[in-house]
């Protein structure tokens, strides 16, 4: 009889170590979710990442042009600065459309201007993104600016940006007609 009651005590022991087993793997599940909900920050450098997800939303807020203003300046600021530890978290392929929609915006000079430093800069800090940005649309958009001159400031970033493209792709620049854009204001720039 003291074996069946130990048998009875042992099982009610196992049903409760099995419960507190449960309780922890659910309590465990629940951490490893936060964790991974939050891994980013938990990595090295996840304030340039939250950053630059912060200058990305900016950008594309097209209601705040004051908005956006801020997040070019600071964009060509992180840009010309080339840090390697907030460049980590710069996406390419999200910033380039927006920065090439920016470029096309004739109204705001200013912007025109920042967004193109920002492509130049991009070029000098990532030289691998010079395909993405020859295949952006970026191009015609750089002939375009040295063939109007509206903004001298624009026309000059642009000859710059597309300095820096010609350099490994120097195709998409004959295709959009660069170089009779560049050649016929060398004496301009000179």
């Amino acid at each position: 009889m003291s074996g069946a009651a130990g048998g009875v005590g042992g099982g009610s022991e196992a049903d409760e170590l099995q419960s507190r087993l449960a309780s922890s793997n659910g309590a465990l599940q629940s951490l490893l979710r936060r964790l991974s909900n939050g891994m980013e920050d938990l990595l090295p450098n996840s304030h340039g990442r939250a950053r630059m997800k912060e200058l990305l939303v900016m950008l594309k807020n097209h209601g705040d042009e004051g908005s956006q203003m801020e997040a070019l300046s600071e964009l060509c600021e992180v840009l010309s600065m080339g840090q390697e530890e907030i460049l980590i978290g710069f996406s390419v392929d999200s910033f380039l459309p927006v920065l090439v929609e920016i470029l096309n915006m004739e109204h705001r000079p200013e912007m025109m201007l920042l967004s193109c430093r920002a492509i130049t800069h991009l070029l000098e800090v990532m030289p691998k993104a010079a395909p993405k940005v020859a295949a952006s649309g970026a191009v015609p958009i750089f002939c375009q600016r040295l063939l109007t001159i509206e903004f001298i400031d624009v026309a000059e970033q642009s000859l710059l940006a597309m300095h820096k493209l010609s350099v490994e792709h120097p195709e998409p620049l004959l295709r959009s007609s660069g170089l009779s854009a560049v050649l016929t204001f060398i004496d301009f720039f000179d």
